[in-house]
């Protein structure tokens, strides 16, 4: 979640930097914690989900990855070019941000399911969500 999130931010702070050096600094701090992902991101769904659906899920996150890698791009470049190079980071940095409130509210499930807490125990599960909330 602290990949996902810190690229979805990452892009945005990118977008309102305004020297070279916060570029920069941004694009380092999004680096290291978003690199953190992908090494632990097989082996977290693995974990999560039993045998019979390991696969599937993970051959669906491959694509996943495969599908933003592809069309980010494409959708970067034309919304630089008709709105400017910073709001396409800053509209692209919405599937990111809005991604983790989903995947931890789906990890929660699944937990509750098999009896494990890694997640909820990070989060107060009796305060309302911001989904409640609104």
């Amino acid at each position: 979640m602290t990949g996902d999130d810190s690229w979805g931010g990452g892009w945005r702070d990118y977008a309102l930097s305004a020297t070279y050096t916060s570029l920069l600094l941004i694009l380092i701090v999004m680096g290291i914690l978003a690199g953190g992902y992908h090494p632990s991101a097989v082996t977290m769904l693995s974990g999560y989900f039993e045998e019979s659906r390991r696969g599937r899920v993970i051959a669906l996150h491959m694509v996943g990855g495969s599908i933003g890698f592809s069309m980010g791009p494409l959708l970067g470049g034309l919304i630089a070019e008709t709105l400017g190079w910073r709001f396409a980071f800053v509209i692209l940095s919405f599937p990111a941000i809005f991604a983790v409130p989903l995947i931890l509210k789906k990890f929660v499930l699944i937990e509750k399911t098999a009896g494990i807490g890694y997640v909820a125990m990070f989060l107060d599960l009796d305060e309302p969500s911001l989904f409640q909330m609104l």
